[in-house]
């Protein structure tokens, strides 16, 4: 049973994340969210891509985390940056730095999974027609 969910859960969750990931980042490039641009930027060498959105409803209380995948083109370094702000007006920021390498490596295994379980049978079903080219 959980094997199955996990087969499941591992065929048909990449290809929705290859999809979601590039939607988010030009989603937070068309749509900046207005807190995130005096929190998060520094300096003006840096540019941020929305990578990652949530929000929490409990009656009369909001909170709401953006997460931003920060690049500086001079210095060539990346963070990201999680900020949180709540219905009070507490807010919370949280780094972390050097994650782009990770982010890239969760997104090829994305891509990899997508290209095993979708691509790859199409490949092999395709019917040959016998001649040489």
């Amino acid at each position: 049973m959980l094997k199955g969910f996990l087969l499941l859960f591992i065929k048909y969750a990449p290809p929705v994340f290859v999809v979601l990931i590039p939607a988010l980042i030009v989603y937070g490039s068309l749509n900046p969210w207005p807190p995130a641009k005096e929190a998060i930027l520094d300096q003006p060498n840096e540019v941020a891509f929305l990578i990652g959105s949530s929000s929490t409803y409990k009656g009369d209380y909001e909170k709401h985390t953006k997460s931003y995948l920060v690049l500086n083109t001079d210095e060539v370094t990346s963070e990201v940056v999680s900020l949180t702000i709540d219905t009070d007006g507490f807010r919370e920021i949280k780094k972390k730095e050097g994650e782009l390498l990770n982010l890239l490596f969760v997104y090829s295994l994305f891509l990899l999974a997508t290209w095993w379980f979708w691509i790859k049978p199409l490949q092999i079903t395709k019917p040959s027609t016998g001649q040489r080219p």
